[in-house]
């Protein structure tokens, strides 16, 4: 009875925990279905209130790219943007009332006007042409419901892009020919293409001057001031400041590689079967024989000269140790004769049926029971010689495919006949001539042992426990270069501007490291100056070690906005600085309009152009100058222009030739040209411009 009545004194603890536990259970619910107040827990962003949902990316990634080698990274770029424009065009087409109905749907995929994205994913790699064969394999199962689930999904995926395809190409057609140029312009466009001038003219660089520059913030600002368009930025970007320790391996690295190959060479030696042998031992053995002109160059004569199984290293070559045994010699035709049967194979299930009609008529023709030609015709899929009996004709060297070139030159014997697979599909080769020049020489057929000389994981893991100690006792920008001032092997690197969502930096390339130095840079506990207590791995693409660790920092931190003066100190200090050259040699020239003489005084070249209208932007000898070109065509006959300012440096330019258009102007032909370039902007930007004007909130940053 006392506890009873100790229960219902507190019972009001007991309540509120379950209140408590009522609302854990809610709220757990919420989660679950991710869900709350109507608003999408995993929202990977919004284009104008319309939300992209997360599991639907994910879900799409894994469909379009399922088991794809691509950069994830990359590859989420492409889907954000293929996202963000399908719900773009999805409301402006809603809007204008455009539309694809079924009919239209089935034409874009199977009929006669295929999408651009069926034309470009379903090729015939032997004809170069649309597999159709392919595309009625797949129409017939998506009727039959016989379709393979995932090629079912990845077809309906590929069906919103076709769609999101179609629409922006019928809006950009609808923009495009509201286009029109007025007879003025097609004039201007006239005279501007048919007029030509020849000039002489001089480079004064803006390295001639040697002088150093004081520039101030308030110079900076005043001309980010002057160019506001330049230098607005649509979103907020941070810069990162970095030091790469580059891993390479020791000379004790390098003996011990040597000496693991070394340990080889008897045995390579007395083998006798090289191929078995190579491939135990990390080795390759190609099927094909070079002349000593193919093989590395510093290495051809005593490589060429050793007979067979003669064995040699280990050397290095190209950053690689290699051990080198001529496993074979003979003489090679310089042309054969060849005819093949080929069947297609686009996909793996195609493989085992292709394989199993090779050998059948393989035992066919071996047993002597038909002719390769009547074969060929009755059931080659090649469209090229299929019709003539299989027959390619005469061939030289490296004229097919390697594997197609290595069997008939290198394997083939008249008479027998070779089963291969190539990317075209599987072949049944035969050689019927083999010629054979006079001078003719033996080749050789090369095996190697090969290591790359890359660091020990000892080595690594030193580099590793030098970088861990300097980002552990520096943790600062500042510090971190007080600390490496010594180290004149080490330099320090901007990435430029990255923006929340990038995943690659500068040179940095696409990938985790990169994405994980960004996320610590937009972390909102980083403060400008700090370093990032983790230390970056990057690893060598081929042999798939750490090739270098890199110490970042954030360095300045750009809001959306007009750039702050600190964040484009040295771009803008090097246009500043170059203006200040600039006016000292404008001073220096004075008043000298004699293009040869100031070429003498400064010891430079007097270059020429010639044939060139007012349209042209670039010219070889001076590259992108349009100020230059604009002063050519305002300056007299035999005159000479004023200095003018141009993007490389200071320019003078003497006009020798002025020739005048002949005869009456196409304005028809210039109107459309003039038209063309506008539609093509359209092309180009409109998708853009959309964007832009669109309220769009990007949230990969919270999932990638």
């Amino acid at each position: 009875m006392a506890l009873i009545s100790k229960i219902r004194k507190h019972s009001w603890i007991i309540v509120a925990s379950l209140a408590l536990a009522l609302i854990g259970f809610l709220i757990m619910d919420v989660v679950t279905n991710n869900t709350f107040g109507g608003q999408t827990r995993y929202s990977i962003g919004k284009v104008d209130g319309t939300v992209i949902d997360y599991n639907e990316f994910s879900r799409t990634e894994q469909i379009l790219y399922n088991n794809s080698g691509t950069d994830p990274y990359s590859r989420r770029t492409y889907l954000w943007n293929y996202f963000v424009e399908k719900t773009l065009m999805e409301k402006a087409s809603n809007k204008l009332g455009i539309g694809i109905s079924p009919t239209e749907l089935e034409d874009l995929q199977f009929g006669n006007n295929l999408s651009p994205i069926i034309t470009q994913r379903f090729i015939n790699t032997n004809t170069s042409q649309v597999d159709r064969d392919q595309l009625n394999q797949i129409k017939q199962g998506l009727e039959t419901n016989s379709l393979r689930p995932d090629l079912l999904a990845y077809w309906n995926e590929q069906k919103n892009e076709i769609i999101k395809e179609r629409l922006q190409a019928k809006y950009t057609s609808l923009v495009s020919k509201a286009i029109y140029s007025p007879t003025w312009m097609a004039e201007q466009k006239a005279q501007e293409g048919s007029e030509l001038i020849d000039f002489q003219f001089i480079k004064l660089p803006f390295d001639m001057v040697t002088d150093s520059f004081s520039i101030s913030d308030k110079d900076i600002e005043q001309y980010i001031q002057k160019h506001v368009t330049t230098y607005k930025y649509p979103e907020e970007s941070r810069t990162l400041e970095y030091v790469s320790f580059p891993i390479i391996a020791t000379a004790e690295d390098s003996l011990t590689i040597y000496n693991e190959l070394a340990a080889l060479v008897d045995s390579f030696k007395t083998a006798q079967n090289d191929s078995v042998f190579v491939n135990i031992n990390e080795g390759n053995l190609d099927a094909a024989y070079f002349t000593k002109a193919q093989l590395s160059p510093e290495y051809a004569e005593a490589l060429y000269s050793l007979p067979k199984g003669g064995t040699m290293g280990p050397y290095i070559d190209n950053g690689f140790y290699q051990v080198a045994k001529v496993s074979n010699r003979k003489r090679i035709p310089d042309s054969v004769n060849v005819r093949h049967i080929l069947r297609s194979v686009q996909t793996i299930d195609q493989m085992a049926s292709a394989q199993q009609t090779i050998d059948s008529l393989k035992k066919i023709l071996e047993g002597g029971n038909a002719k390769f030609d009547s074969l060929a015709i009755r059931y080659s899929q090649d469209a090229g010689s299929g019709f003539i009996g299989g027959e390619l004709g005469m061939t030289a060297h490296d004229a097919m495919v390697k594997p197609f070139n290595d069997v008939i030159f290198f394997q083939a014997e008249i008479g027998k006949y070779y089963s291969l697979v190539t990317q075209f599909g599987i072949h049944l080769i035969e050689v019927t001539k083999q010629v054979y020049n006079k001078d003719v020489t033996d080749r050789a057929q090369i095996a190697y042992l090969t290591r790359p000389i890359i660091p020990s994981q000892e080595t690594q893991d030193r580099v590793e426990d030098e970088v861990t100690t300097i980002n552990n006792t520096n943790r600062t920008l500042n510090d971190l270069k007080k600390g490496l001032s010594t180290r004149t092997d080490l330099t320090f690197e901007n990435t430029g501007g990255v923006r929340r969502n990038d995943a690659s930096a500068g040179t940095l390339p696409s990938g985790e490291s990169t994405r994980s130095m960004i996320r610590w840079g937009f972390d909102k506990k980083t403060r400008v100056g700090d370093v990032s207590p983790e230390i970056f791995y990057y690893e060598d693409a081929v042999n798939f070690y750490t090739n270098q660790i890199i110490l970042a920092g954030l360095k300045s931190i750009q809001p959306k906005g007009l750039a702050k003066a600190e964040v484009v100190r040295d771009d803008v200090t090097l246009i500043l600085t170059n203006k200040k050259k600039a006016d000292k040699l404008v001073d220096e020239i004075g008043t000298t309009a004699d293009i040869y003489s100031l070429a003498t005084k400064y010891n430079i070249k007097v270059d020429s152009a010639t044939g060139v209208n007012f349209s042209t932007s670039f010219l070889q000898q001076m590259g992108n100058e349009p100020k230059v070109i604009a002063a050519a065509f305002s300056t007299d006959q035999n005159a000479t222009s004023k200095p003018i300012v141009g993007n490389g440096g200071i320019y003078l330019v003497k006009t020798i030739k002025r020739i005048p258009s002949i005869g009456e102007a196409d304005i028809p032909f210039y109107r459309e040209q003039a038209s063309s370039v506008s539609k093509n902007n359209v092309i180009s930007f409109l998708m853009e411009s959309l964007k832009k004007n669109a309220k769009i909130k990007d949230n990969r940053f919270t999932f990638f």
